[in-house]
């Protein structure tokens, strides 16, 4: 059984780095895309114009922070092998 959750464990982890390895594609996602939108409004209609950019950044500032959170916070809370030893010391 000790076995097991070693693989478990391995697999889990595995499954926690291709997260955080999501989140950092997707801020790299977010920069270049805020900077095309700011390239583009600044060079388009100047500085003087309505300020459309602020859109884009908070919708996808919004799905930046759910990824941030599922990588690097709820990955302690929804623990597989965290939930086992609960369960394990709990039929003791």
């Amino acid at each position: 059984m000790n076995k097991y959750l070693e693989l478990l464990g391995d697999a889990h982890l595995l499954h926690i780095a291709r997260k955080r390895i999501w989140f950092k594609r997707s801020l790299l996602f977010y920069i270049v895309v805020m900077l095309f939108c700011l390239g583009s409004w600044y060079f388009g209609n100047g500085t003087n114009a309505y300020f459309w950019p602020k859109w884009p950044a908070f919708s996808l500032a919004i799905f930046l922070f759910m990824f941030f959170m599922e990588a690097y916070v709820f990955t302690k809370y929804f623990s597989i092998i965290k939930e086992y030893q609960t369960l394990k010391h709990q039929s003791l």
